[in-house]
């Protein structure tokens, strides 16, 4: 089955492969994780009910442009939906570990979700 690459711009990709994403997540998740324990109880419940906050969106967008990648509009109308699933699934593996991440991550991908046909 081929991967979805629909959502692939070229500042998603260069995002991706500088690691900016992982980078940005990591010091955002270490300066809220008290206030992320405070709110939500388990990898579920932060799964269910956290949603990427605009100020959290616009600081992604600034630290993305000051380490060398600026998303056009056109670049967020492909790939704004899945950066945005994206921090919110690595927000889940730095307070989760990769087992709440993996969780997350297959609960959210349509391929998995497909029923089997033989």
């Amino acid at each position: 089955m081929p991967v979805d690459t629909s959502f692939y711009s070229k500042s998603y990709i260069k995002c991706v492969n500088k690691g900016i994403m992982t980078d940005f997540v990591n010091i955002y998740t270490d300066n809220h994780r008290k206030e992320f324990d405070a709110q939500y109880k388990n990898m579920e419940q932060f799964a269910k009910n956290y949603k990427v906050p605009d100020s959290y969106w616009n600081e992604f967008l600034a630290y993305s442009k000051a380490h060398g990648v600026e998303f056009t509009a056109t670049d967020l109308k492909a790939s704004g939906e899945e950066i945005r699933k994206n921090l919110k699934g690595l927000i889940i593996r730095a307070l989760y570990g990769l087992d709440g991440y993996l969780k997350y991550d297959y609960s959210t991908d349509p391929e998995v979700k497909k029923p089997w046909r033989f």
